[in-house]
Protein backbone atom coordinates (compact mmCIF):
# COMPACT_ATOMS: atom_id res chain seq x y z
CA UNK A 1 0.00 0.00 0.00
CA UNK A 2 2.79 2.28 0.88
CA UNK A 3 6.67 2.84 0.55
CA UNK A 4 8.90 3.30 2.67
CA UNK A 5 9.06 6.59 3.17
CA UNK A 6 5.46 6.65 4.06
CA UNK A 7 6.12 4.04 6.65
CA UNK A 8 8.27 6.12 7.79
CA UNK A 9 5.78 9.09 8.57
CA UNK A 10 3.50 6.17 10.20
CA UNK A 11 5.70 5.30 12.66
CA UNK A 12 6.56 8.98 13.32
CA UNK A 13 2.80 9.87 14.04
CA UNK A 14 2.72 7.01 16.48
CA UNK A 15 5.56 7.36 18.19
CA UNK A 16 4.52 11.15 18.57
CA UNK A 17 1.19 9.91 20.19
CA UNK A 18 2.90 7.51 22.81
CA UNK A 19 5.48 10.01 23.30
CA UNK A 20 2.39 13.12 23.33
CA UNK A 21 -0.43 11.93 23.91
CA UNK A 22 -3.59 12.03 21.76
CA UNK A 23 -2.96 15.66 20.78
CA UNK A 24 0.26 15.35 19.66
CA UNK A 25 -0.84 12.44 17.65
CA UNK A 26 -3.11 14.94 15.47
CA UNK A 27 -0.53 17.46 15.27
CA UNK A 28 1.79 15.16 14.29
CA UNK A 29 -0.41 14.40 11.31
CA UNK A 30 -0.91 18.12 10.68
CA UNK A 31 2.74 18.49 10.41
CA UNK A 32 3.20 15.34 8.07
CA UNK A 33 0.87 16.82 5.43
CA UNK A 34 2.43 20.24 5.57
CA UNK A 35 5.80 18.85 5.32
CA UNK A 36 5.98 15.84 3.23
CA UNK A 37 6.75 16.30 -0.10
CA UNK A 38 4.16 13.84 -1.31
CA UNK A 39 3.90 10.47 -3.67
CA UNK A 40 6.42 8.73 -1.73
CA UNK A 41 9.25 11.96 -1.27
CA UNK A 42 9.10 11.84 2.15
CA UNK A 43 10.08 14.51 4.64
CA UNK A 44 12.96 16.97 4.22
CA UNK A 45 15.82 15.37 5.74
CA UNK A 46 13.95 12.45 6.47
CA UNK A 47 12.60 13.32 9.50
CA UNK A 48 9.60 15.44 11.23
CA UNK A 49 10.30 18.62 12.22
CA UNK A 50 8.16 18.53 15.73
CA UNK A 51 9.47 21.23 18.39
CA UNK A 52 6.61 19.89 20.91
CA UNK A 53 8.68 17.00 21.44
CA UNK A 54 12.05 15.17 22.41
CA UNK A 55 13.03 14.76 18.77
CA UNK A 56 16.35 11.97 19.37
CA UNK A 57 13.13 9.89 21.24
CA UNK A 58 11.26 10.51 18.05
CA UNK A 59 13.31 9.07 15.90
CA UNK A 60 14.70 6.46 18.10
CA UNK A 61 11.17 5.20 19.04
CA UNK A 62 10.08 5.56 14.84
CA UNK A 63 13.61 2.97 13.81
CA UNK A 64 12.96 0.65 16.64
CA UNK A 65 9.58 0.09 18.43
CA UNK A 66 8.25 -3.31 17.52
CA UNK A 67 4.67 -1.84 19.07
CA UNK A 68 4.96 0.99 16.78
CA UNK A 69 4.97 -1.79 13.66
CA UNK A 70 2.27 -3.54 15.28
CA UNK A 71 0.39 -0.73 15.35
CA UNK A 72 0.56 -0.04 11.76
CA UNK A 73 0.21 -3.43 10.44
CA UNK A 74 -3.33 -3.43 12.43
CA UNK A 75 -4.29 -0.05 10.96
CA UNK A 76 -3.33 -1.18 7.78
CA UNK A 77 -5.37 -4.58 8.23
CA UNK A 78 -8.38 -2.85 9.32
CA UNK A 79 -8.21 -0.65 6.39
CA UNK A 80 -7.57 -2.93 3.73
CA UNK A 81 -10.12 -5.36 5.03
CA UNK A 82 -12.48 -2.11 4.64
CA UNK A 83 -12.35 -1.54 1.60
CA UNK A 84 -9.81 1.39 1.70
CA UNK A 85 -6.94 0.97 -1.17
CA UNK A 86 -5.93 5.10 -1.11
CA UNK A 87 -4.69 7.65 1.32
CA UNK A 88 -6.32 9.71 2.66
CA UNK A 89 -9.57 8.30 3.18
CA UNK A 90 -11.85 9.18 5.26
CA UNK A 91 -14.60 7.32 6.40
CA UNK A 92 -17.83 9.54 7.80
CA UNK A 93 -20.30 7.19 10.25
CA UNK A 94 -23.23 8.11 11.72
CA UNK A 95 -23.50 6.27 14.73
CA UNK A 96 -27.17 6.54 14.90
CA UNK A 97 -28.57 4.90 11.51
CA UNK A 98 -25.15 3.36 10.89
CA UNK A 99 -24.36 5.05 7.60
CA UNK A 100 -21.42 6.19 5.96
CA UNK A 101 -19.59 7.94 3.45
CA UNK A 102 -16.01 7.16 2.50
CA UNK A 103 -13.96 10.17 0.82
CA UNK A 104 -10.99 9.09 -0.90
CA UNK A 105 -8.54 12.11 -1.39
CA UNK A 106 -7.97 15.11 0.29
CA UNK A 107 -11.23 16.72 1.73
CA UNK A 108 -11.80 20.26 2.32
CA UNK A 109 -14.21 21.76 4.50
CA UNK A 110 -17.08 22.17 1.73
CA UNK A 111 -16.43 18.29 0.87
CA UNK A 112 -16.78 17.08 4.65
CA UNK A 113 -19.97 19.41 5.24
CA UNK A 114 -21.71 17.64 2.04
CA UNK A 115 -21.25 14.32 3.49
CA UNK A 116 -22.16 14.99 6.70
CA UNK A 117 -25.63 16.82 5.15
CA UNK A 118 -26.09 13.98 3.36
CA UNK A 119 -25.58 11.51 6.15
CA UNK A 120 -27.50 13.47 8.20
CA UNK A 121 -30.79 13.42 5.30
CA UNK A 122 -33.18 10.78 5.73
CA UNK A 123 -33.25 8.38 3.05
Amino acid sequence: MHGEAARHQARLVECAGIQGGAKAFWSAIDAIFAQSAGNGGGLPGGTLHFPELDQARLEKCAKDMDLVDRLIKTDIDTARSNGITATPTLVIRDNQTGRSVKLEGMADETTLLSAIDWLARDH
